[in-house]
């Protein structure tokens, strides 16, 4: 539906919500209001983008103990395992025009802190979607918003970054990404006035000034994917490259370099899996001797984490040091363009360091990015903001670190490599990052 067909079409329900927010925002006050005199642990919801995470981060919050909903309209066609989806009443137009409005009604009385992203929750791409936060703070809700990354990233701060970045290859904009910054920019500003909290990490850390970023909120079920040695095979050395964005992933310099390294007589070959299921990803991920990820965007994502618990060496481009946790071995592997070619050729030929850094990944997804380790994180988070008073709190970020190497250089590893590792070029690795 063309937008202005669709604000026509939204406007009465719209009308409507907000006719009767007073109600359900009194109805909410009062329910939170009570369960926080009882000490009671809040309500939470999660919504209403489809992204996984959604469903991993509840699930996180449901083991320590939480009342925790993941919400979803329509689910992307590569992952649908969300607790709740409202799919079959979105296939009809009146019901999916109204059904955004009407579950943030449902949500009020129901519910207490309300994770989102900054382009929106349960009113994403709704008229009403610019108010969403403001309406849950004056109904006494706590919302806590997290950058996905398209959401907040905007092209002039984005190739200010350097040669390398999302808008290198992009020749769609507006369409992936927030791109223009007076849409950009006043999402974030949003975010700070009317939330709770506004959280970010990795290069996303560039667009929200003052966010909390060391919460690292992308947890992924580690027991459940059994570390996958690459079985034992005569053939090229397998590298898998998961392509959903080929421009935005740098697709291209990984398609060049494989090429140029096979014309070089290199045993190596590329599987680009794209259009498939998350279990499918999962299934030739697990059949990889390396894991390439993206080169462009200057920090890894949810598929290189996937990668690391299935115990694979990755490589991935991170442009800053100061994007990675503090005190704690990452061995993402970085290359950008200009050095992907030399840091595949290194790997390729020394299965020794492949293995060393699938171990090291398996340990670092445990620590960083499990369901137990970021529930303990947001479970404390949370327990911060609801119990102290006023409601709103702010969310300081910690001192940052000293760092003990120079910037990040492509091709070395992104923080301490295993004992006695060195990068394409014989140096060391870097070592001892801070996070924000």
């Amino acid at each position: 539906m063309k937008p202005f067909l669709r604000a026509c079409a939204e406007l009465p329900c719209a009308a409507l919500a907000l006719l009767l927010y007073p109600l359900f925002a009194l109805a909410g006050r009062i329910s939170t209001g009570r369960r926080r005199t009882s000490r009671a642990l809040p309500r939470l919801l999660w919504g209403a983008t489809p992204i996984l995470t959604i469903a991993t981060g509840s699930e996180a919050m449901r083991r320590r103990g939480y009342e925790s909903l993941d919400l979803v309209f329509r689910p992307y066609s590569i992952y649908s395992q969300f607790t709740v989806s409202l799919e079959r009443w979105a296939r009809f137009l009146p019901v999916r025009v109204a059904l955004p409005f009407l579950a943030f009604l449902w949500a009020l009385p129901r519910f207490d802190v309300f994770f989102g992203f900054y382009d929106g929750g349960l009113l994403t791409g709704t008229i009403l979607a610019p108010l969403e936060w403001k309406l849950l703070r004056w109904a006494g809700k706590l919302s806590i918003l997290s950058a996905y990354g398209s959401d907040v990233r905007t092209e002039k701060a984005t190739r200010a970054l350097g040669e390398f970045c999302c808008c290198t290859d992009c020749d769609k904009r507006v369409l992936y990404c927030a791109c223009r910054d007076e849409i950009g920019l006043p999402r974030v500003a949003r975010a700070r006035r009317d939330a709770a909290a506004w959280l970010s990490m990795g290069d996303m850390i560039e667009y929200t000034p003052d966010s909390r970023n060391d919460l690292f909120y992308w947890p992924i079920e580690v027991a459940a994917l059994p570390a996958a040695e690459a079985a034992a095979h005569d053939g090229p050395v397998r590298v898998v490259h998961a392509a959903n964005h080929r421009m935005f992933k740098g697709t291209r310099f990984l398609e060049q370099a494989i090429a140029e390294l096979r014309a070089e007589g290199l045993a190596i070959e590329l599987d680009i899996v794209e259009r498939v299921t998350n279990d499918e990803v999962r299934r030739r991920t697990a059949r990889a001797d390396i894991v390439a990820e993206q080169f462009l965007i200057g920090w890894f994502g949810y598929f290189a984490v996937e990668a690391m618990a299935l115990g694979k060496p990755v490589i991935s481009f991170v442009r800053k040091p100061e994007y990675l946790p503090s005190g704690v071995d990452c061995p993402v592997v970085s290359a950008d363009p200009r050095t992907l070619k030399e840091t595949l050729r290194a790997l390729a030929l020394d299965p020794c360091r492949r293995q060393a850094l699938g171990e090291a990944g398996r340990r670092f997804a445990e620590r960083i990015f499990s369901l137990e380790a970021f529930g303990a994180r947001m479970d404390e988070f949370v327990r911060s903001l609801w119990f102290p008073h006023p409601i709103r709190a702010a969310a300081t970020p910690p001192a940052r670190a000293p760092l003990t190497s120079a910037a990040l250089a492509p091709g070395t590893f992104a923080v301490a490599a295993p004992p006695g590792a060195q990068d394409p070029a014989g140096t060391p690795a870097a070592a001892g990052s801070a996070a924000r």
